[in-house]
């Protein structure tokens, strides 16, 4: 094998990022470029050297200063962005960069105002995402967009478990580069010249392995969860504590509705906190009519927690038209416009879509009520 690449420090943790590509060369590879998150190496002889980073605009370096450093006997082995690694043979006496510790502290604060920066701007970024979506995709309307998302935590809890952990290890890690360099910064400009030996803040850098270990399992069980509950065709008994236009007197053969890939189906998910069905049937009856019918079930963990979604299921319905209660015996709660309804029935609760010849609120209502699945 020739090549080999590995994950880097990161930027910010100079001294931890010199020892490593030592400790690289030592073992007999090369540094042969650098990307953001990947170092590739080359095989080469085992060597004792020393590595230094130097700090540059985002160009690189002005040629002349390289030429400095090599006279000096460093050579530069790799740059990306504002990091450029240098090596020399450790017993070769090539002198360090910066006798002035001020003067080196200049650079990196530098660098960390442009941490700091992409730290407001990431949080500014989320933000001003969150509110387009806002006003894109829910109208202006903050109880709607709350709502969704209150649904999306019952439905899909690891995964939106993981983008909440993604933005926090995001923001986390810019303010953690933001406080090392600034440790740096105020160690420099007060004299003490940098310390190359030292790691900066272990234990936060921990964290950010526990949060980035955090990330990665949530979603790898979000991927699961979503693998897990693929729609399936709508079978001719139910499995599930929803209702089926059988069940409903409306029988027929089953279609489809718009386009033919839009058949009558059904999903089933469980997650931390609740198990879940999502149907669409059509079926076109007798008189040539089509009667369709749409369904979310979630089965929670208590009737007040059943409770506690009404509000999210009315705000999200597909037509969003005043709800009015509805008394129903074998109910806990019903809820019903002219074409959708909203009812609990113990842990469950049901928000349903109907577009049927003669859809009767109270004829749905009366079987969940007798729904014993």
């Amino acid at each position: 094998m020739k090549h080999t690449y590995r994950i880097h420090p990161e930027n910010y943790d100079v001294g931890r990022m010199e020892r490593f590509y030592s400790r690289m060369a030592a073992k007999g590879w090369r540094l042969e470029k650098r990307g953001p998150y990947l170092s590739r190496f080359r095989r080469a002889d085992p060597e004792t050297l020393t590595c230094r980073i130097e700090l540059s605009g985002v160009d690189g370096m002005p040629e002349e200063q390289i030429a400095l450093y090599e006279d000096a006997g460093w050579q530069l082995a790799a740059h990306y962005q504002f990091i450029n690694v240098f090596f020399a043979p450790s017993d070769s006496g090539a002198p360090e960069f910066y006798s002035d510790p001020a003067q080196q502290a200049a650079t990196y604060t530098a660098i960390r105002k442009s941490y700091r920066n992409s730290f407001i701007g990431l949080f500014v970024y989320t933000l001003v995402y969150a509110l387009l979506i806002f006003l894109g995709g829910y109208g202006g309307s903050l109880v709607r967009f709350f709502g969704n998302l209150q649904l999306a935590f019952f439905t899909c809890t690891m995964a939106m478990c993981a983008i909440l952990m993604l933005l926090l290890s995001c923001w986390y890690g810019q303010l953690h580069a933001v406080l090392c360099l600034r440790a740096v910064c105020r160690r420099m400009k007060s004299g003490k010249p940098f310390d190359h030996d030292r790691s900066l803040f272990p234990p936060l850098r921990w964290i950010g392995y526990g949060l980035a270990a955090a990330v990665a399992v949530l979603a790898a069980l979000g991927v699961w969860e979503y693998i897990s509950s693929r729609p399936y065709p709508m079978p001719q008994e139910r499995d599930g504590p929803y209702l089926l236009l059988s069940d409903l007197g409306y029988d027929g053969e089953r279609t489809y509705t718009v386009r033919e890939s839009n058949l009558s189906e059904t999903a089933h998910g469980v997650t931390p906190l609740a198990s879940w069905w999502d149907t669409q049937e059509f079926v076109e009856l007798d008189d040539g009519q089509t009667a369709a019918i749409y369904q979310l079930v979630l089965e929670v963990s208590s009737p007040e927690q059943a409770m506690d979604l009404v509000s999210a299921l009315m705000e999200t319905s597909t037509f969003r038209l005043e709800f009015s209660p509805v008394e129903m015996d074998g109910l806990d709660a019903a809820w019903a416009n002219e074409l959708d309804l909203v009812a609990v029935k113990g842990n469950r609760v049901y928000s349903i879509t109907r577009i049927l010849p003669d859809g009767e609120a109270r004829i749905i209502l009366d079987a969940i009520a007798q729904c014993q699945k």
